[in-house]
């Protein structure tokens, strides 16, 4: 690496640099074990059955189905897909591609 391309920053800066760096990775690329049609899902069963229950149906930390509901984790997700799956509610349960194990 050529020595011009190297700044000292703070973990803060380095941070902010991500994004119009093209090293940030949201969504998918981000989350190794959930797809966006998982967290569609997940969040179609918000309120249905308990977050453990989620969590373990796909695998995942109760954790991460909260920061989902809270729209800490998968942020970058419009209002108009989490409306969507919303309304759909019923979809998941009936046509999941993960069983309650």
């Amino acid at each position: 690496m050529a020595p011009w391309h190297l700044s000292w920053k703070t973990p803060a800066e380095n941070s902010a640099d991500r994004e119009p760096h093209g090293t940030l990775r949201h969504g998918e690329a981000a989350a190794k074990k959930l797809t966006a049609e998982d967290v569609e899902e997940i969040w179609a069963l918000r309120g249905s059955e308990p977050q453990r229950v989620t969590a373990h149906r796909f695998g995942i930390s109760q954790t991460m189905v909260s920061r989902i509901y809270r729209r800490k984790a998968w942020a970058r997700w419009t209002d108009e897909h989490l409306s969507r799956a919303t309304a759909d509610r019923g979809l998941a349960s009936a046509g999941s591609r993960r069983e309650a194990a």
